[in-house]
């Protein structure tokens, strides 16, 4: 279960990378927030 929470991770940083304009910095912690409540999803489920 641990793999899934390092993918994400991974994955968060690289949208991060992409997106590095202050308007999108908004954008980036709403799909951080949805990533986080999915892999919640995962450890419960």
């Amino acid at each position: 279960m641990r793999q899934i929470h390092i993918t994400i991770e991974l994955g968060a940083i690289a949208h991060q990378g992409k997106s590095f304009v202050n308007a999108d910095q908004t954008k980036f912690a709403n799909r951080r927030i949805i990533t986080g409540i999915i892999a919640i999803i995962f450890y419960t489920g």
